[in-house]
């Protein structure tokens, strides 16, 4: 078994257990990035990591339309 480094430019990470034939490998740090990301996935996957802010969809979604069980 190899050391499954994460295939997105400039991370660093490995063990990576994420893995695209497309792709390759993604640690869980980018699959989170990219989860919250507008770009597609090739452009995500060219991104040099840090480059550019990602916003916390959830979050900010989440503050939007409450869960009725707040009121």
């Amino acid at each position: 078994m190899g050391m499954m480094i994460c295939f997105r430019t400039s991370c660093n990470n490995i063990m990576c257990n994420r893995y695209s034939k497309k792709y390759g490998y993604i640690c869980e740090n980018c699959f989170s990035e990219l989860l919250n990301s507008s770009m597609n996935t090739k452009e995500f996957m060219g991104s040099i990591k840090g480059d550019f802010e990602i916003e916390n969809r959830y979050e900010k979604l989440n503050a939007e339309f409450r869960s009725t069980e707040e009121f």
